[in-house]
């Protein structure tokens, strides 16, 4: 049995007022919901942490709790965070160090919950405060639902900043035909009453506590598209909220096994809501191995308005999937997803006809309809618990306690039916001769495989002169389900299945540049290549498809080695040019496995940059200032930094300020790498002749303030800069600055500086 979730159009008619019209669906399995485009909300707030305990440095360990407090609406939350590694503890290498995810509660609230992430350090999530859920969205994710007058009053605000508003200020088809807002926050209060005294009869702790169902989230091309170039991130934020819902309300917590971004849809095409759940179905069974649920997040406008659908009572099964639309929904997309696994584990739809739950009130998580609600009805945990009982492949989420209560052991009564080899005695004297030959054949296919593959890692090409070290390498595209392999000596890596790797040192790419490596790919692979990129997202004009049968990439340069390593040469630099572009290397196959890509001995030249033969580009620069002697700047010292030689790293609200000084003429030219952690107010870089900041000597980068001269923008990753200075400003006696500001909020925010050079 599929249940779905779907929107009905509405408009707003005055600014107090709502105008609705209410399909109602019958006797079909698709019910009302509110879409985003009708979404409206009344009423929010900027949003801003602030940290209450000590300055958390980049050292300190990811299990430290951190104290933070936060204000809205005229309250104000005292709140301790930990990490929540657990949700992300399958994921390995995809937990970008640019992702940190929070869980939490209230200081004094023990019915509280909260969850928190920080991509990039913007903030996204949700805080129950006992009475009522509020929503903490990234500002451009909701500004267009905004209110007018909430619009006007915000309209200073970065898109890089967030807001935070109660889920109950939020207007969808929950309202019947014309209703005054003041009544739906009425209603609002008296669902409130309702979920409070059916948890507080409700013994949650009855059912499975303390387990853990594992899923795989696989994004589809639409979202990844909609997710700004860090799909992990958006995934793992979206899935924190959830996981609070489940952790707290139903004692089962979430664990990512993987998330699988598609570079191509493949199968999963359709806009049909059951057709695409069905093809997804498929596409699991068929690719994946489903640890206990599979979930699609799409980007896609299904149906027009359909913005979920789930089959009832799965987990645990080959029909333990759902579909959500999520794709650019933040977190209206995590409680439609908390939803649809609501179905998964047994809840069907409250206040529906001919549904276990029909006389249940509209005013819960489970409601046909969007309404404003995180919670899950008295009725929805008993059908819940019934179908936990049942589900196979739950998991300790603590080992210690969890051997207690036997859930084990009741896969090990299935095996019961194995003895039936009892009767293995009785046949023992014939079957033994025929057994004895069984081995046999099985060792013998055994061994020729296993020395065809051992030779072919171990015969590592030896490394040739100025071969990149490819042991610093980070995910690329999203795509991670497969596995790599570097060899000892640094010069060769092998990708296995479904995987894209880039490295983290950056190069320059001229019009000269030109790569020679071996290349050996084996499978039947759909992109198999190499390339150059200055993000993270899969790029069609920066890679080149080599082998592969998807039409994708750059296809004029071809492997022909049938399975052995072929010398290449690619003039890079005749298909693009750019600063700071990492080497990436390719393995992509989202409906199958086998595949292996090596790539070996990779040399980026310059050939005529001077005519004097092959010159690689140099990573690092040389004669760069020592950053090593820095002393406070402005005033403003309440972070922290570490320095080590011509590198630095700024954190917290912080300025420092060489006791060198530097003369600047018309032609002083100042090179650098740049990268920030965390979204502060300036993250820059400039001169000054005084001890006071001024906005006409700084270089702002990165940052939400409109401060200081900004004709230079931070784009992501480790940047090199070149800014003509002395064309700014000129002058003897100047300080180098380096500034990390966040006067409020959270001093989550960073910044790396090293090889900073001048240059007339």
């Amino acid at each position: 049995m599929r249940h779905s979730v779907v929107r009905v159009p509405r408009k707003l008619a005055l600014a107090t007022a709502l105008a609705t019209t209410i399909t109602t669906a019958a006797l079909s399995p698709l019910v009302n919901a509110a879409s985003e485009g009708d979404r409206v909300i009344l009423d929010a707030q900027p949003f801003s942490m602030l940290e209450t305990s000590s300055i958390v440095t980049k050292s300190m360990a990811l299990d430290a709790l951190r104290q933070i407090q936060i204000e809205a609406y005229g309250e104000t939350y005292d709140i301790t965070l930990e990490r929540n590694t657990r949700l992300t503890q399958n994921l390995a290498n995809q937990v970008g160090s640019n992702v940190e995810l929070y869980k939490g509660k209230i200081n004094g609230i023990d019915e509280s919950w909260v969850r928190i992430s920080l991509v990039n350090g913007v903030a996204t999530g949700a805080i129950y405060n006992g009475l009522e859920l509020l929503l903490i969205d990234q500002y451009e994710e909701v500004q267009q639902q905004l209110a007018p007058v909430v619009k006007s009053d915000m309209k200073s605000m970065s898109s890089q900043q967030s807001v935070i508003y109660r889920l109950s200020d939020t207007l969808d088809n929950t309202t019947c035909a014309s209703e005054e807002v003041s009544s739906v926050r009425q209603r609002y209060l008296s669902f409130v009453d309702d979920i409070k005294s059916n948890v507080a009869s409700f013994d949650t702790a009855a059912m499975t506590a303390d387990r853990q169902v594992n899923v795989v989230i696989v994004a589809d091309t639409q979202y990844v598209a909609s997710s700004n170039g860090d799909t992990n991130g958006q995934v793992m934020s979206q899935m924190n909220i959830v996981d609070g819902i489940f952790s707290e309300q139903v004692g089962v917590q979430f664990g990512i096994q993987d998330i699988i971004a598609l570079s191509n849809n493949g199968t999963l095409t359709s806009t049909n809501s059951s057709t695409l759940l069905n093809q997804f179905r498929s596409y699991v069974n068929s690719n994946l191995r489903n640890p206990g649920l599979a979930h699609l997040f799409t980007g896609k406008n299904i149906d027009g308005n359909v913005i979920g659908i789930a089959y009832m009572s799965a987990i645990c099964s080959s029909s333990g999937v759902g579909v959500t639309q999520a794709g650019g929904r933040g977190t209206m997309g995590a409680l439609t997803a908390a939803h649809e696994f609501g179905h998964n584990f047994g809840a069907p739809h409250d206040n529906q006809s001919r549904s276990a739950c029909a006389s249940t009130p509209g005013g819960f998580l489970m409601n046909p309809s969007l309404n404003g609600s995180d919670e899950f009805s008295d009725c929805s945990l008993t059908q819940i618990s019934n179908t936990l009982s049942r589900a196979s492949c739950l998991v300790d989420a603590t080992p210690t306690p969890t051997p207690t209560p036997t859930p084990t052991p009741t896969p090990t009564p299935t095996p019961t039916p194995t003895p039936t080899p009892t009767p293995t005695p009785t046949p023992t004297p014939t079957p033994t001769p025929t057994p004895t030959p069984t081995p046999t054949p099985t060792p013998t296919p055994t061994p020729t495989p296993t020395p065809t593959p051992t030779p072919t890692p171990t015969p590592a090409p030896d490394c040739v002169e100025g071969a990149l070290d490819l042991n610093s390498v980070s995910p690329y595209s999203g795509t991670n389900r497969g596995d790599y392999d570097v060899a000892p000596n640094g010069c060769s890596i092998t990708l296995t299945d479904n995987i894209w790797r880039i490295s983290d040192i950056g190069y320059d790419i001229n019009e000269n540049t030109q790569i020679t490596f071996q290349f050996r790919a084996s499978g039947r692979g759909e992109i198999m290549g190499v390339g150059f990129d200055e993000d993270r997202s899969a790029s069609e004009d920066r890679i080149f498809r080599l082998t592969g049968t998807q039409d994708w990439g750059i296809s004029d340069i071809r492997y022909t080695g049938n399975g052995q390593f072929q010398q290449m040469t690619i003039p890079v630099g005749q298909y693009y040019t750019g600063m700071n572009m990492g080497f990436v290397i390719a393995n992509d196959n989202d409906n199958g496995s086998g595949n292996t890509v090596t790539v070996a001995n990779v040399v980026i030249s310059n050939p005529d940059d001077n005519g004097d033969g092959d010159e690689p580009p140099a990573p690092g620069p040389e004669g760069c200032i020592n950053l090593e002697d820095v002393v406070p700047f402005s005033r403003v010292n309440t972070g922290d930094y570490e320095s080590s030689g011509c590198d630095i790293n700024l954190s917290g609200n912080i300025w420092r300020a060489t006791n060198e000084t530097f003369t600047i003429t018309a032609d002083t030219v100042l090179r650098f790498d740049f990268a920030a952690n965390g979204r502060g107010e300036v993250h820059g870089i400039g001169f000054d002749e005084d001890g006071d900041a001024s906005a006409d000597r700084i270089f702002n980068l990165s940052g939400y303030q409109s401060y200081g001269i900004r004709d230079y923008r931070y784009n992501g990753g480790t940047q090199s800069f070149e800014i003509p200075i002395g064309q700014y400003y000129t002058g003897e006696g100047f300080r180098l600055i380096l500034v990390n500001d966040k006067d409020y909020g959270w001093g989550n925010n960073q910044t790396f500086i090293s090889n900073i050079r001048l240059s007339n």
